[in-house]
């Protein structure tokens, strides 16, 4: 019904004088309640305290449709009324506040232990980052290595999906660092959602084609993708929303099916969507309620309960919404609407062709061996001479003032960090450019990097183009300097 304020009502002055407040003229009463029961047909009324355990917690109001007041044994039998319902009223006003309070604390036990999973989630991919990235880069060495050699388009594209994984691999790692560091994410870049739709599709491809028919199943995937225009988004976070539904959509499909991939333009609502549907078991509505939960998962011991809730989380992070339309037993469409805008403006980066490269002597020191080998035939490939050394103590033996025009060194070495490397360099030559490479990911300050020796801390994996302009670049100073 409608609320109606208390101040200066028969309520409030019944709770005020701790006694019956009568009205013997409800049409020309003052208050709206009053007249509200006149409309209905009454024509006077008595309202009594309701008394809790120290003071009045409301009141009782009586009407009729006789005119006059109400007579002293009929006040008292109200009264009497009241006063037994007082503490019963009372005591379930306190049950209610208590089980709202043990909501409201059961509530808070659940985020914390939510909190505390989560940053065991950051805690231990920061503990696996460095081999994990380091393996990320042998692999996006070699294949951009293989991209100088191969000539055949089919194997080329398939090298560009590698490149593409191992690349999305490492923002990955960065974001599940995160977890632990609150951090926020990289730049929004200009994208296309069909494109994008596209690469998650060759990604997944051993998972939806090869992984089903080895099961005995064969999944179509059906390709709606309409060209729509560019949104401001991070393309790896993206591409890993939707080859997490692409997989997820194979994964509840025990029978053959097909998955059916659309984008549009929703005429005039400024933005796009991808629809992604599937023909398999579908959820039931208890299921679809907690599928967003972190580590609420169907899968049993083979799934984390993360993929969905880290999907949420990046397409609200891009301003955009996950909708989820299933089923049980007739399949599953998951939807995703992001907004059309431009990403924020940021200084335009050179590209790496633009500044020449001045071939020189390098001394890098990489105890990987993986990478250590791709580094160098990456460098020899750009007309460097490389002098390698498997170990900080190694490298620095090696090393000799005026030898070098730049210095590459890991961070993680077995025998001593690459922190202590390149300051021991630096206190030798001061003048020589440095490349501290890092598994563990870039920790904020520059200043402090500087001051430790690293002109430049590059974070693995790290894009060749990226190493060949930051070398141009610090070995153009270099020799300016010279």
């Amino acid at each position: 019904g409608e609320r109606l304020p208390a101040d200066g009502t028969p309520w409030q002055m019944a709770c005020r004088t701790a006694g019956p407040v009568l009205q013997s003229d409800l049409a020309g009463s003052a208050f709206a309640g009053d007249r509200q029961l006149a409309a209905a047909g009454f024509a006077s009324s008595i309202v009594v305290p309701i008394r809790g355990a120290t003071r009045e917690i409301g009141a009782l109001t009586f009407a009729s449709r006789l005119a006059g007041t109400y007579s002293i044994a009929q006040q008292n039998t109200l009264m009497e009324l009241a006063h037994y319902l007082g503490p019963a009223l009372y005591n379930a006003m306190l049950n209610r506040e208590r089980e709202a309070a043990a909501d409201q604390l059961a509530q808070t036990q659940e985020y914390l232990n939510l909190v505390d999973k989560v940053r065991v989630v950051g805690q231990l991919a920061s503990g696996v980052a460095h081999d994990f990235n380091n393996l990320l880069a042998g692999i996006l060495g070699n294949a951009q290595l293989l991209l100088y050699e191969v000539q055949d388009l089919e194997q080329r594209e398939m090298l560009r999906v590698i490149e593409r994984a191992a690349k999305d691999g490492s923002e990955t790692v960065r974001r599940l660092q995160g977890f632990s560091r609150m951090e926020r994410g990289s730049p929004m870049t200009e994208v296309r959602l069909d494109m994008l739709a596209r690469d998650a599709i060759d990604i997944t491809r051993p998972r939806w084609r090869d992984v089903a028919q080895s099961r005995g199943v064969s999944i179509e995937i059906v390709r709606k993708l309409e060209a729509v225009v560019p949104i401001a988004g991070r393309p790896s976070e993206l591409r890993e929303v939707l080859s997490n539904l692409i997989i997820n959509a194979a994964d509840a499909m025990p029978k053959s099916g097909t998955i059916t991939l659309t984008t549009y333009e929703p005429g005039g609502e400024g933005e796009v969507v991808l629809d992604i549907a599937d023909t398999g078991t579908g959820m039931s509505p208890d299921v679809q309620a907690r599928i967003f939960d972190p580590f609420f998962t169907t899968k049993g011991e083979q799934g984390t309960g993360l993929g969905l809730a880290v999907s949420l989380g990046i397409i609200k992070g891009h301003g955009g919404q996950i909708e989820v339309e299933s089923v049980l037993g007739s399949g599953t469409r998951f939807r995703i609407r992001l907004p059309v805008r431009s990403p924020a403006p940021s200084a335009a980066a050179t590209p790496a062709g633009e500044v020449p490269i001045i071939p020189g002597h390098l001394l890098l020191i990489e105890s990987e061996p993986m990478i250590r080998t791709a580094l160098v035939r990456l460098l020899e490939r750009w007309g460097h001479r490389v002098t390698v050394a498997t170990g900080g103590v190694e490298g620095l033996q090696i090393f000799q003032p005026d030898m070098f025009d730049a210095v590459l060194v890991d961070q993680g070495m077995p025998d001593m960090s690459g922190w202590e490397v390149l300051a021991q360099i630096k206190q030798a030559d001061a003048r020589v450019p440095t490349v501290l490479m890092t598994g563990w990911g870039r920790q904020p300050g520059e200043d402090e990097d500087r001051a430790r020796g690293a002109d430049v801390v590059l974070e693995k994996p790290f894009d060749q183009d990226v190493l060949r302009q930051v070398l141009a670049q610090a070995m153009s100073g270099q020799k300016a300097k010279g």
